[in-house]
């Protein structure tokens, strides 16, 4: 049985079937029930409603078969063949690297140019180019084939430096210990203090601690937040002409309250803890 001349059911077969042909708005227009499909004419791709999305069918031009993965043109939607990336992986590999070429940073304006991903330089001065700060020894190696020498994202710096640290030049270090500080142990220059090896020293050493401050008092309790972490204090206030007395309570390990039974203006109040 023939119907028609797009439709054929000749052997229990549906044979020569066409899709609905149309422009692209008029075809998406028409697409609303999930697993209807049609062929855009303009796109010239076949496409299906999921019930959400219009989704394009990929063709066998839609798979890339360039050993060069597109080169300097690569497309963000064609795909690539098992093939064409095997021949790019190996011609990569075969290919080897280059000898690693000296790279004068102290005197350079600008990166090298024309290199390959095959090219390696190392530093063999110091110095900041392009932004990249290299020391001696640094390996330089381009992202891309053919990298810029103006675009430092184009470069990546291995540091191949391995000096001790100065004031001056970026090194190696080693973390010195609570002992070492409380004794001045050595004297390395180059042993570095961490914030919490700071700390445990200022803790073990005791240290008296203050703050100050000039307010104004009110009559009644004034809350002084003196933030020392202690309950041990000691408290002393003052104006222009000497000592002033007030009767003072700990409220927490960083707030005193100072009674007055008059207002008093440019006090200073000083906290001492232990």
């Amino acid at each position: 049985m023939i119907l028609g001349s797009d439709l054929n059911f000749d052997g229990n077969q549906a044979l020569n079937l066409v899709l609905e042909k149309a422009v692209t708005a008029a075809l998406d227009a028409g697409l609303t029930v999930i697993g209807e499909m049609g062929y855009d004419t303009t796109l010239q791709r076949a496409k299906i409603f999921d019930g959400t999305t219009i989704r394009k069918l990929l063709q066998d031009n839609d798979i890339s078969t360039d050993s060069t993965l597109g080169g300097a043109s690569a497309s963000d939607v064609i795909l690539a063949s098992q093939k064409a990336v095997k021949q790019y992986v190996d011609s990569v590999v075969s290919s080897g690297q280059n000898p690693i070429s000296d790279f004068d940073a102290a005197n350079a304006t600008n990166l090298p140019s024309g290199a390959t991903l095959k090219d390696r330089y190392r530093a063999s001065s110091a110095g900041t180019v392009q932004g990249l700060v290299l020391q001696v020894g640094d390996m330089l190696l381009p992202k891309v084939s053919g990298a810029s020498s103006t675009d430092a994202t184009q470069w990546v710096v291995i540091q191949g430096n391995a000096d001790a640290a100065s004031t001056s030049v970026l090194g190696l270090v080693i973390l010195a210990t609570l002992a070492q500080i409380q004794g001045n142990a050595g004297g390395d220059a180059n042993k570095v203090i961490t914030v919490a090896q700071l700390n445990a020293w200022e803790a073990a050493l005791g240290r008296v601690k203050s703050y100050t401050t000039t307010l104004n008092i009110a009559a009644g309790a004034n809350g002084i937040s003196h933030n020392l972490n202690s309950s041990a204090l000691v408290v002393s206030t003052y104006e222009a002409n000497g000592p002033v007395l007030y009767k003072w309570t700990i409220t927490n390990a960083n707030t005193i309250s100072i009674n007055a039974a008059k207002a008093r203006n440019n006090v200073t109040v000083v906290v001492v803890a232990k």
